[in-house]
């Protein structure tokens, strides 16, 4: 046989090879899938951590008006109860009645352009939880504007205010969340969040 006969063969069984479902299908399994992929991230909690460090307007614009600010505040708890976890604190959980309290106040802050505990009306949190008919033996609050979850958490554990102490105390039980984008003078976009903390009388 002449080396270009040679040459045709092994490029003809090299071609079947390539076409044959059977191989083409090991050569893909050595490849992981987009799902799989994704898989190994969330067992990696490469999500949690990618989600605190990205810009809050990203993630409104990735999941929409119905689920971005859910997902922040999933992940905003679950950073801050990792780190109760640490010293040894109760996880704090989310109060649904009371949330609004803390929405509307951030929303409040965006509207009016502003940054305080004191809201619009003069009013601060235990105003606010008083006028709401909430019972409680201990409140307090956190406020913020930053792009990312992360960089209001690190904001707290650097505030000379004691923004950090009330995350961590086991005093409080209960948290509310709120968030809301703003868009500066300078049309810069930023996120203004209120963390209200709570020990409630049952």
């Amino acid at each position: 046989m002449k080396p270009s006969t040679k040459a045709f063969l092994w490029l003809w069984i090299i071609s079947l090879l390539a076409w044959n479902p059977s191989f083409s299908q090991n050569k893909k399994d050595k490849t992981p899938s987009k799902i799989e992929l994704h898989e190994n991230l969330r067992q990696g909690n490469y999500v949690h951590d990618a989600i605190i460090r990205e810009d809050i307007q990203n993630i409104l614009k990735r999941y929409g008006n119905e689920k971005w600010m859910e997902i922040v505040r999933q992940h905003f708890l679950e950073e801050i109860n990792t780190a109760r976890t640490k010293i040894n604190s109760p996880a704090m959980k989310i109060d649904i009645v009371l949330n609004q309290i803390a929405q509307e106040h951030a929303q409040d802050m965006a509207d009016n352009n502003y940054f305080d505990h004191e809201d619009s009306q003069g009013r601060h949190v235990w105003d606010r939880a008083n006028e709401a008919g909430y019972e409680y033996s201990a409140i307090s609050e956190n406020i913020a504007n930053d792009k990312t979850i992360e960089g209001v958490i690190s904001g707290f554990v650097h505030s000379k205010m004691g923004g950090h102490e009330r995350i961590l105390s086991s005093e409080f039980k209960n948290i509310w969340i709120g968030i809301q984008t703003y868009q500066d003078n300078n049309k810069k976009s930023d996120t203004y969040f209120v963390l209200d903390f709570s020990s409630p009388i049952k």
